[in-house]
């Protein structure tokens, strides 16, 4: 993760060397969770800005979007996370992430 360039950064740099990027977006918590609503990261193929927490959840937005990016195509979708039952994070709650991809670059 390079935590110099803040995620809105991100995005402009993406758009200047037309590289394709994801935008993940917490829009929902309900109960403990490592970020608040409203947090957002960008991701690429190699490279992740910003954050939206950290640990397993970060990860699996990041393998999402990485999986996304690879089909070429833009694109939206609503990810569910139970940290405990699915990313085995400590905190316990709920977080919806959007995720919106870029990769027809103009």
């Amino acid at each position: 993760m390079n935590s110099n360039i803040s995620w809105s950064e991100a995005i402009n740099d993406c758009k200047r060397q037309g590289e394709p990027w994801a935008l993940a977006t917490v829009i929902n918590t309900q109960g403990s969770s490592p970020r608040k609503a409203g947090s957002k990261m960008v991701i690429t193929h190699d490279r992740s800005f910003d954050t939206i927490g950290g640990g397993q959840l970060e990860f699996a937005v990041q393998l999402k979007c990485r999986e996304l990016l690879l089909t070429s195509e833009d694109s939206q979708d609503i990810l569910h996370f139970p940290l405990a039952a699915c990313t085995n994070q400590c905190c316990g709650g709920t977080v919806s992430v959007l995720v919106e991809i870029f990769c027809c670059t103009r």
